[in-house]
């Protein structure tokens, strides 16, 4: 995917007959957290990929073509008060028509950058493109200490280049063009990135800190050491690093770039990690009907994904959202409002070669056996039973080791406390799961310690039925349910 650079409007185009290309704007998202000097400050880098393909356009006095665009970027804290606020207006080049529009490679490329104190924050973007209103949410948690080692965020790039003069993409006197989806197609052979390491200042006469970076599975955190390698650089309070690695032989699936900062004894001062994409499917000599390969535009029409109507392949994207990682969930969400039904069925189909490159049929086929279980299990009438907590759940990891669950407690809300002995590398892992009342099949999330999900601290006054109970803390709670909630969920289960 190529990006093409747009800037700040310095003056007001002059207004026609607006000519849209599409029903909404295809608009991509990202944000980096970074520190600046002196470093007692962070800010944050957001980035913007828009399609030009689909802008609505308005003649100019020279009869040429361009497109007006007002950004909206809002940060929120735990309060949902605004503290930041940025508002801007940027404008594509110049099309002489809307053929040179159609034909156009690029995807228009902008970056802005604001400061924020530590904290957590929700981050409100909007584009408006003249009638077409484009917006994206996302969480922030900014928590910077000059006193640790720490990382800045990772950016994983288009492109880099020498670059002289001062540009918005500059740091120093290298242009860092950012790939803000996050992946990584056939055609790209080399996996660009960019990060900063800050180091607290008692540390600064210590040397050299050796930098590790890897590619790992993202499914079983695998390093796969073809993709590895370390270097030591000379301390300084900010340690750019930017390199690349050789992705040629890396096939598709889902990924981790994982950075490490280590003494000399081996000892880790700091990590970072970011998920990516790949599409690099094994190479077939010719087309088979089990669907063994990857295919183009021109043959998807040749795999299962061709009996799908344009509402089905709608639908089959959402499915995905249990198991796709968030790229891939960032992905199907500008997939759904693109409204493109081509390019759909090539990410549906793509998705379930990245799960067995052999034979993506079959993939498919075990998710959708899971998925009628899970429907059939936990399904209501106005809602399909993936959507819901517990079958979000299963879908994710799987069916449980063992279910607890009551439903005839006076004190206690109906619940289910579904134990796992193990997922990756952690072990006896709980997901408490309540009804919100006694009416209803369907259970929301109220407490997991899966590290990865978010847990809620005041999770037992969800569950608790007795409103004059409401008032003590967790512990007591558990210790005064009067039922078997404290033997359920302090069950320790093993093989």
């Amino acid at each position: 995917m190529k990006r093409r650079i747009f800037t700040s409007i310095l003056s007001v185009c002059f207004s026609c007959v607006a000519m849209a290309q599409n029903n909404s704007a295809e608009v991509h998202v990202a944000h980096g957290k970074f520190r600046s000097q002196p470093q007692d400050k962070a800010f944050v880098e957001s980035y913007f990929s828009i399609n030009p393909q689909t802008l609505s356009y308005k003649k100019l006095a020279d009869s040429t073509l361009s497109a007006n665009l007002i950004i909206t970027i809002l940060f929120k804290n735990e309060k949902n008060e605004i503290v930041n606020f940025d508002k801007f207006q940027v404008e594509t080049e110049h099309y002489k028509n809307i053929q040179a529009i159609n034909q156009e490679p690029n995807f228009l490329l902008n970056i802005r950058r604001n400061i924020l104190a530590n904290g957590i924050y929700s981050v409100e973007t909007e584009v408006k493109n003249d009638a077409l209103t484009t917006s994206h949410t996302s969480n922030l948690n900014i928590d910077f200490d000059v006193a640790k080692y720490q990382f800045s965020d990772i950016e994983i790039l288009d492109t880099f280049y020498e670059n002289n003069s001062t540009s918005k993409f500059s740091r120093g006197d290298v242009a860092l063009m950012p790939s803000v989806i996050n992946y990584l197609p056939r055609y790209m052979n080399q996996l660009h990135f960019f990060s900063e390491l800050y180091i607290p200042k008692s540390a600064l006469t210590m040397g050299k800190t050796l930098i590790q970076y890897s590619i790992q599975k993202k499914e079983t955190g695998k390093i796969l050491s073809e993709f590895s390698n370390s270097f030591a650089l000379e301390n300084a309070t900010t340690i750019p690093i930017l390199s690349s690695i050789d992705i040629t032989n890396l096939q598709s699936g889902n990924y981790e770039l994982k950075l490490m900062a280590l003494t000399k004894s081996n000892e880790i001062l700091a990590t970072k990690t970011i998920e990516f994409q790949r599409s690099k499917p094994l190479q077939a000599k010719s087309f088979y009907t089990s669907d063994t390969s990857m295919v183009s535009n021109n043959d998807i029409q040749k795999t299962f994904v061709a009996q799908f109507d344009f509402e089905t392949i709608q639908k089959r994207l959402t499915t995905l959202y249990p198991i796709a990682s968030e790229s891939e969930s960032n992905y199907i969400d500008n997939l759904l409002k693109s409204k493109k039904e081509n390019n759909m069925k090539m990410f549906y189909y793509n998705f379930w070669v990245n799960r067995n490159m052999q034979n993506p049929i079959a993939a498919y086929n075990a998710y959708e056996l899971q998925l009628k279980e899970v429907n059939n299990a936990f399904g209501l009438a106005y809602k399909y039973g993936f959507e819901t907590a517990r079958g979000r759940t299963y879908l994710q990891y799987g069916p449980p080791n063992s279910i607890n669950k009551t439903t005839q407690s006076a004190d206690m809300l109906p619940y289910e406390i579904w134990d796992y002995y193990s997922l990756g590398n952690q072990r006896n892992i709980k997901f408490v799961f309540y009804a919100k009342d006694r009416s209803t099949n369907e259970y929301e999330l109220a407490f997991t310690n899966k590290r990865g999900e978010v847990g809620d601290p005041n999770w037992m006054n969800k569950i608790q039925n007795t409103p004059s109970s409401r008032n003590f803390d967790n512990n007591t709670l558990l210790q005064n349910t009067g039922n078997t909630f404290d033997r359920d969920f302090n069950q320790i289960i093993g093989k």
